[in-house]
């Protein structure tokens, strides 16, 4: 379980490395901060064998804008590039959802359409910013139970499903937000959220409600410029 707990904490600091590097921490550990058992989590260079379902599920609407969309995807390719696991067919599967106004929220790919890290990291690199108003999180959770976390759609039943959702803004459906959240809690599901403040401050109580326990260390809200 320590293991898994330190995979967990590496996700959080191959995202939070490159959000940090354009933003200033206003609520959660900075990366030096991140430790487990005493030690500092460092950059990961072993790739361990584990089996985990990965799904990222970023803001695309109109409060984000082309910059910090930007930021986001170069998190996620981050996240990748760097992870500290084997990014495959057996181990780790990566799959991501992207939300705006409700046409626009969708699964951009599933964990079985891909493989390959460098698949991976171009497909996250050819994602278009919608910049549609509306911010349908709650919708974006119910796909990641429903399009996402399924074993038709490349989940397993024996692997550690985690998510990392980031957003710029308060949800337009909360109450489908912390039902949703709470249907991925109950699964199992380990739920991280970085609110990137902006134009307006974070919801932070709303994301508070979402993320797994301890809050602590699963929610990171930050101050960014356009």
């Amino acid at each position: 379980m320590a293991r898994l707990r330190m995979m967990y904490l590496c996700v959080c600091v191959c995202v939070m490395t490159s959000l940090l590097a354009d933003a200033a921490p206003i609520q959660g550990p900075t990366i030096q901060d991140v430790t487990i058992q005493g030690s500092t989590i460092k950059e990961p260079t072993v790739q361990d064998p584990v089996k985990m379902d990965l799904l990222f599920i970023v803001d695309s609407s109109d409060g984000v804008g082309q910059r910090q969309f930007h930021r986001f995807k170069r998190s996620m390719k981050t996240t990748v590039r760097n992870f500290p696991a084997a990014i495959d067919k057996d181990n780790v599967r990566v799959a991501m959802i992207m939300f705006s106004d409700k046409a626009e929220t969708r699964v951009f790919f599933h964990l079985y359409d891909m493989y390959d890290k460098e698949e991976i990291i171009n497909a996250i690199g050819n994602a278009k910013y919608t910049g549609n108003p509306g911010r349908m999180m709650g919708q974006a959770l119910g796909l990641a139970k429903e399009k996402v976390f399924h074993q038709e759609r490349g989940s397993r039943e024996d692997a550690h499903q985690l998510v990392f959702l980031m957003t710029t803004g308060p949800s337009d459906d909360p109450k489908e937000v912390q039902h949703q959240a709470a249907e991925l809690l109950n699964n199992g599901v380990e739920l991280f959220a970085t609110g990137i403040a902006i134009d307006s401050p974070i919801d932070k109580e709303e994301l508070l409600k979402i993320v797994s326990d301890p809050p602590e260390t699963h929610l990171y809200i930050l101050q960014a410029g356009r």
